[in-house]
This record gives structure tokens, C-alpha cells and sequence, in this order.
């Protein structure tokens, strides 16, 4: 159990995460507990009070994060598209055009990483890495 919960800590920290959401705050609360008692963190922090305001808002972060991410999937079903995972998932790869200094992706331009075709890379950057990589070694090309 955890020692160091002081009962007006813990109500501090109740009432913390109900400031912070009034519908998810107590959900919050409860995970940052379970995951300490989950962990057997019984050494007491330096600042108890503290502590547990910094995981109650990290705790309820993770629920706007998701809320959020949900009502936007939400929102491209009902528009009638897809998710930008989705899509990108059914054509293939992700729609990238240019690589990440610049150039542009071309059938001829496109140099695939891996056998899977997964990841990828334009020519003059492969280029460049080979040259990089043989100057490192001492290597001639």
C-alpha cells in the first residue's frame, strides 16, 4: 500500500483531477493509483502533493489525446473519407512526395531500404550515404 498517501493528500489530488476534466478527472485518479501500486512505488517522493499533480495531468492528457484523435476519426467517417492512416495504408506507403532534403519522389527517383518495400529513400541521398559511408571506412566505391 502506499504509505506516504496522506488522506488530505489524496484529497487534494481528487479534487485536482475534477478541476482538470470533470468527466474523465476521477478515471485519471484512479489510473495514476493503480499504476503506482501496480509499480509498488512505496518509497515517498520528495513532494507527494506535487508527484501526483504532475501523473493526474499527464494521465488526463493521454485522455484529450485520445478523445481527440477519436472525434477526428469521427469526423472523416462522417465527411466520407477515411482516416489519413487508413488511406495511406491502402495506397501503399505514406503519401510522402519528397524525400526528407528535398528531392522529389519519381518512379526513377525511389531507391526501397528494405526488401518489403517499406522504407524508402531518393537516389542522390542513397548516393550520398554510400559516398559518407566509404569516406568513413576508407573504402573506395
Amino acid at each position: 500500500m502506499l504509505l506516504w498517501l496522506t488522506q488530505s493528500v489524496d484529497h487534494d489530488a481528487r479534487d485536482y483531477a475534477k478541476y482538470l476534466d470533470a468527466d474523465n478527472g476521477e478515471d485519471a485518479y484512479h489510473n495514476v493509483i493503480e499504476s503506482l501500486i501496480r509499480n509498488k512505488h512505496i518509497e515517498a517522493p520528495l513532494n507527494s502533493a506535487a508527484f501526483l499533480r504532475t501523473a493526474i495531468r499527464r494521465s488526463v492528457y493521454k485522455y484529450w489525446r485520445h478523445e481527440y484523435s477519436m472525434q477526428a476519426t469521427a469526423a472523416s467517417y462522417v465527411a466520407g473519407e477515411g482516416p489519413q492512416h487508413v488511406l495511406a495504408l491502402k495506397q501503399g506507403r505514406l503519401p510522402h512526395t519528397h524525400c526528407r532534403r528535398g528531392h522529389e519522389f519519381t518512379p526513377d527517383n525511389i531507391v526501397y531500404m528494405n526488401k518489403a518495400k517499406t522504407s524508402r529513400t531518393c537516389k542522390q541521398c542513397e548516393q550520398a550515404r554510400r559516398k559518407c559511408y566509404a569516406d568513413k571506412k576508407g573504402v573506395a566505391l
